[in-house]
C-alpha cells in the first residue's frame, strides 16, 4: 500500500515538473513567475505544512526522543555526506568549482520534493519526522554552507542571525512549542494552517 502511494506521489510531482517545464517553454510562465511561485512555496506554503503536521501529532515523550534521534541522524548522514565532498573534489584545481560542486553534493532540496512524500506516505507524522531533520539541514545549511560558498564568491557572508532565524528552523519551533505545551487549538485553527501547507504540492493524497 505504501509503495502504490509513493509511487503515485512522485508519478504526481512528475507530471508537475513537466507541466511547468512545458508551460516554461510556451512563455506561460517566467523566470520571474517561476521565482515567485517557489518562494510562495518556500516561505508560505512549507512553514504552514510543518506547524500544521506538529498541531496534528498525538503528544508523547516517545516522539520527542524520536525527533531528537532523528536530528543525530541527520547529524550523522551530513557528516558522512560532507566528508565524501571533501574527498572526492579534491582534484578540482578551480576553487569555485570545488566549492560549489562540495555544496551541492551535501545540500539536497529535502525539504522541497520530502514533505510531500513523507505526508503522502506517513501522513503528518511523516513531516514531523522530517521538520526535525530539517532543523539540522538549515543550521549546517547557514553555517558551514555559507562558509563554503563564501570560499567561492567573496561576497557572500556569514549570518549569525540566519542560523537560526530562519523561516525552516522558526516554523518548527512554534510547532514544537505548541506541541509541548499541549496548547488546544480548535480544528478551525488547524484547518487554516493545512489550508495555507496544502500549497506544497502533491496535495494531500
Amino acid at each position: 500500500m505504501q509503495t502504490t502511494v509513493l509511487t503515485n506521489t512522485v508519478i504526481t510531482m512528475l507530471v508537475l515538473i513537466l507541466a511547468g517545464f512545458g508551460a516554461a517553454k510556451l512563455g506561460i510562465i517566467d523566470k520571474t513567475a517561476s521565482k515567485k511561485l517557489s518562494a510562495l512555496i518556500i516561505n508560505i506554503g512549507q512553514p504552514f505544512l510543518m506547524v500544521s503536521s506538529l498541531l496534528e501529532s498525538e503528544f508523547s515523550i516517545e516522539n520527542l526522543k524520536l525527533g531528537l534521534f532523528i536530528v543525530l541522524l541527520a547529524a550523522g548522514i551530513h557528516t558522512v555526506t560532507i566528508t565524501i565532498s571533501l574527498i572526492s573534489t579534491v582534484g578540482l584545481k578551480n576553487v569555485n568549482e570545488r566549492q560549489i560542486t562540495r555544496f551541492s553534493m551535501v545540500f539536497a532540496n529535502n525539504a522541497f520534493y520530502g514533505y510531500p512524500i513523507l505526508r503522502a506516505v506517513f501522513g503528518a507524522k511523516g513531516v514531523f519526522w522530517g521538520s526535525f531533520y530539517c532543523v539540522f539541514f538549515n543550521i549546517l545549511l547557514w553555517t558551514w554552507g555559507m562558509f563554503v560558498l563564501s570560499r567561492a564568491n567573496r561576497s557572500i557572508k556569514m549570518s549569525p542571525v540566519k542560523i537560526f532565524f530562519n523561516l525552516g528552523t522558526l516554523s518548527v519551533s512554534l510547532g514544537l512549542i505548541y506541541y509541548v505545551s499541549r496548547i488546544p487549538s480548535s480544528s478551525l485553527c488547524v484547518r487554516q494552517w493545512n489550508i495555507w501547507g496544502d500549497f506544497v504540492p502533491p496535495s494531500r493524497c
